[in-house]
Parts: C-alpha cells; structure tokens; sequence
C-alpha cells in the first residue's frame, strides 16, 4: 500500500458537557479521511439502538485528549482494544467504544471495532484503517499539546463573580475551535464600573456572545 492509498486521522480540540455539568470539557473528536468518525459510529449503531427500542443509545462522547493520548500511545502495547469515545456521563468505560490498534513498521492499522456493553452490535461496517505511521503518531503527539492548551484555556479564561461584592452572573462557556465564547444569561449588579466593562463588550461585540482574550479581573 503506498501514501497515497492510506487513510488519513485527524484530531482536533473541542468540547463536550458530560451529564448534568453546565460547563464543558475540552474533548478530541476524531476525523477520518475528513470525516467526524463519531458521526459514522453513530450512524453504525443506530440499527441496533432501534431494534432494542432505544435509539437514543446509540452513539457516544468525546474524550479527553489525556484520555486519548493513553488509549494510542501507552495502552494499545497491553491490552487487546483501546478506548477512543466514551460515555455522556464522563466515565469511558460506562459506554466505550474500542479499537484494536496494530503498529506496524510503517503502518498503524485500527480494526475489530467492539463495545463490550453490546457484544451482538455489529461493526464490521465500519471496517479497517490503514494509517501511515509517521503521520499517525504526528497526530498522536498533538493531543499532548492539546492537553496544554486545554489547560491554559481554563487558567487564562476565568471570570469570577463574588455576588455579595458584584453581583450576580450566570454564563455558559464553550469552545470554538481556539476560541473560548462566554454566552451571558442573566446579569445583576450593584456597580457601574462592572456594567461599564459589559457595555464595552457589547460594543464591540454583539450581545450574549463575549469572546474572552484574556483574564479580566474586576475590583471595586
């Protein structure tokens, strides 16, 4: 098999809020040959979800980069399968999905597709993937820098409110692709200098969609 005839994974950083949490965590989905895999999983497992009367089991979450990162580059040396989506709830192995990983001298070849909660659900549509190796583990390496920048999205984009002292904020924080996007729901505040920071937002971008570029910090 040569370059050209060898599937292409991309990874890239984006969010996912796990069972009851309003804020999101920074997640991996997984593309193929530039397409969302975990669309194609889903659409797999829906036959069977339906058959059981549930279709709303079929398909899963994303998981974390560290998670990822685990699963490829340490655990597919011990174990027979390796988990790349995860549960809604936050824990993987409530409702994984698992790959068999074989690396090879130039190849990494992902095959025999399971959930061992659903051991007749069939996979076998899904296939095989042929991978290059150099590139493969190129994309591997990457969900590390996405762990950092997932960490320095969280230390960077904080805004805290002391509602005695400030008032009140409800907000809800999602990621867009690089961006994090605060979406403003209800605000209340005793002081003009908060209002007056708001209002210089708004200004600049429209109403209850506030991107953060850096940490705001808002005294009395």
């Amino acid at each position: 098999m040569n370059s050209a005839e060898k599937d292409l994974i991309e990874f890239r950083l984006t969010s996912y809020c796990y069972g009851p949490d309003k804020f999101p965590t920074l997640t991996v989905e997984i593309y193929i040959n530039g397409e969302n895999f975990r669309d194609k999983v889903r659409d797999v497992e829906r036959p069977f979800a339906e058959a059981e009367g549930n279709p709303g089991i079929a398909g899963h979450a994303t998981i974390t980069p560290k998670e990822l990162y685990e699963s490829l580059h340490n655990d597919y040396l011990e174990f027979d399968s390796v988990s790349i989506f995860g549960c809604g709830c936050g824990v993987v192995d409530c409702w994984p999905l698992d790959v068999a990983v074989d690396v090879g001298i130039k190849t990494v070849t992902w095959y025999g597709f399971n959930m061992y909660h659903r051991e007749k659900w069939d996979y076998a549509e899904l296939g095989k993937f042929v991978f290059d190796k150099q590139q493969y583990f190129r994309e591997v390496d990457k969900l590390l820098i996405f762990e950092k920048q997932g960490l320095d999205i969280y230390k960077n984009f904080q805004v805290a409110f002391e509602p005695q002292k400030y008032g009140w904020i409800k907000m809800y924080m999602s990621l867009e692709g690089t961006r994090c996007v605060a979406n403003l729901s209800y605000l209340f505040s005793p002081f003009d200098g908060l209002l007056n920071l708001l209002n210089v937002w708004n200004r600049a971008i429209p109403p209850r969609n506030l991107t953060l570029t850096k940490k705001v910090a808002v005294r009395t």
